[in-house]
């Protein structure tokens, strides 16, 4: 199920879009069987036992401010806990919720021409994503990105 929300107040001055997006997923097996995949895990999948890697909830909060030649937004993205693998043997992994923040400001000097700076996970949080292939995996680091981009 997945719903959204948009929403510009405009004061004639300020453009001020927000939008909002929830996801929720209900991803189990419906019958149980011996798995051989390894990527659901090997071994006896119950039914009723998690797809792993798909989070329950996704959810997002993006916010701007625009005015003229300038835009500035900001995004928030949680993603809910999730299983490593379908099969639990005692040893499957839990992989923790999370949220990232990230950021943009643009500036257009002309109608061909846009001069982009974005911030990717400004908060520099440290999260983890997977566990495969071949152990714990980070999501992505604090990245910085400057741009000019023009249209012929």
């Amino acid at each position: 199920v997945e719903t959204r929300w948009l929403y510009e107040y405009d004061s004639g001055a300020w453009l001020l879009p927000t939008q909002i997006a929830v996801t929720w997923l209900d991803s189990r097996f419906m019958e149980t069987f011996l798995s051989t995949n390894p990527e659901w895990g090997q071994g006896v999948i119950q039914a009723g036992d998690p797809l792993p890697y798909v989070p329950s909830w996704i959810a997002s909060l993006r916010a701007g401010v625009l005015r003229g030649r300038w835009s500035w937004q900001w995004q928030g993205q949680y993603t809910s806990a999730q299983w490593d693998s379908s099969v639990n043997t005692g040893n499957r992994l839990f992989v923790p919720h999370y949220t990232v923040w990230d950021t943009w400001v643009q500036w257009r000097p002309t109608k061909a021409h846009t001069l982009s700076l974005r911030v990717d996970n400004v908060l520099g949080s440290d999260y983890l994503v997977s566990y495969r292939p071949f152990g714990a995996r980070p999501g992505k680091p604090q990245m910085w990105q400057l741009s000019w981009a023009w249209m012929f």
